[in-house]
């Protein structure tokens, strides 16, 4: 997060983009425990039937689309953007502690849903603040044609406290956060191991809690008293009127149907490896590797940031999923496998800095924020929870071949992105 007026007035102090990656680092690090190991807690814990458990992870995801862009809107009250992320994490850590108190299914239920949909407004926050600090910032207190947006350059030359700087890029702030994930997968597994699964929500709460004071490190982000003073209808009215614009839509569906189509992946291809007789370290390696290929691709994407259309690489990382859903399909041999664990650099980290691209190009800087929560909110929200609950009969039915119905989903996005993306975008 960033103050136009007050970002830096120093060259050697920590360059904003650092901040904003070290606070996403430890988002990402809470993510990297819930996501492996919370079932785990449900159940051998709380005793949770399978059913159950899935109903509380795609219950979550589906609330996003609505209770996403509220909660972004209600942030808009706040004087500066860190307040509000960093109550939000101290909040949903706060309930993480309190799921051993809940009394039965539905108490438990409530407070999975409330904690998921606090959490959910830090991610596309930090997000659009990496990609303000890093996609070509304007001069302080100028606009280019009265309207600045964030991937705006003056002269070419990125400018913070009124003097040029050189930082990170985008991608090697995000692969730091992908970094955080992986390492926190690998830890949290050797701690569970260790301390058993009670370590769990100690582990995720304490990571949001660190979140949550770095959060009030990063650079000042006042909001507008104008942008305060509206009312919550009027910032509601202004997001749908952000939704209806014709090529943010056609965006927010072809980069949510082509991010959305790894569900099949992230629920069910453990359980493809293991039935083809795959050891634990060697399906660790496969998903390692998908890991590895992301965090490479956001590593060095700063060249593909600054020279190619955020359409192209959308595109692009769709034509990539769709092959390699394809691929996986026909259920091939480990060798192959990796191969296409390799894609991942395409089917998502590619999809995901073409759209970053997207919005912090094509979009007004004001609506970066609710952008990204929309984004969150559909691709990561209620396509993918629809695809995780349709996963299940597929995986049944189908096994592999269930992947192929993800190609046809990543298909349709990317048909989408060659259509819908073309002249003039939101916000131009």
């Amino acid at each position: 997060m960033i103050d136009s007026d007050t970002r830096h007035s120093v060259p050697g102090g920590l360059h904003p983009a650092w901040r904003v990656g070290i606070t996403m680092s430890l988002l990402f690090s809470a993510i990297g425990i819930s996501l492996p190991y919370l079932p785990v807690w449900y159940e051998t814990i709380r005793n949770l039937s399978g059913g159950q458990i899935s109903l509380l992870l795609a219950g979550g995801m589906l609330v996003r689309i609505v209770t996403g862009p509220l909660l972004a809107a209600a942030s808009e009250s706040f004087s500066d953007r860190r307040i509000p992320l960093a109550l939000t994490a101290l909040a949903a850590g706060g309930l993480w502690l309190t799921f051993p108190l809940a009394p039965d299914f539905a108490s438990l239920f409530a407070l999975t849903i409330t904690a998921q949909t606090l959490f959910s407004l830090g991610p596309p926050l930090l997000e659009a603040a990496a990609a303000q600090t890093t996609i070509g910032q304007t001069t302080i207190g100028q606009a280019v044609g009265g309207q600045t947006t964030i991937g705006q350059a003056v002269g070419g030359q990125k400018v913070l406290g009124g003097f040029p700087v050189r930082g990170p890029s985008y991608g090697l702030i995000r692969g730091m956060a992908s970094l955080a994930f992986v390492t926190a997968n690998v830890l949290g597994g050797l701690l569970v191991k260790r301390f058993g699964p009670e370590i769990i929500l100690w582990l995720m709460a304490g990571l949001v809690f660190a979140a949550a004071i770095a959060a009030l490190g990063l650079a000042p982000d006042p909001n507008p008293p104008e942008r305060r003073s509206a009312s919550f209808r009027s910032r509601m009215r202004a997001a749908l009127a952000l939704l209806r614009t014709p090529h943010f839509g056609a965006f927010l569906l072809a980069t949510g149907l082509i991010q959305a189509a790894h569900a099949f992946l992230y629920t069910f291809s453990t359980l493809i490896w293991q039935r083809n007789g795959h050891a634990p370290d060697v399906i660790g390696a496969l998903w390692a590797t998908g890991v590895a290929a992301e965090i490479l691709f956001l590593a060095l994407s700063g060249w593909v940031i600054a020279r190619v259309k955020p359409e192209i690489i959308i595109l692009a990382g769709g034509c990539l999923a769709v092959l390699r859903w394809i691929g996986m399909g026909f259920d091939p041999p480990l060798a192959i496998a990796f191969l296409f664990q390799i894609l991942h650099a395409g089917s998502f980290a590619m999809t995901h800095v073409g759209a970053v691209k997207f919005i912090a190009e094509r979009l007004p800087a004001r609506d970066g924020p609710m952008a990204q929560t929309m984004m969150g909110g559909l691709g990561g929200g209620l396509i993918i929870g629809i695809l995780t609950l349709v996963s299940g009969p597929l995986y049944e039915n189908a096994g592999a071949r269930g992947y192929w119905i993800m190609a046809v989903v990543a298909l349709t996005g990317t048909l989408i992105a060659l259509r819908g993306l073309r002249g003039p975008a939101a916000g131009s």
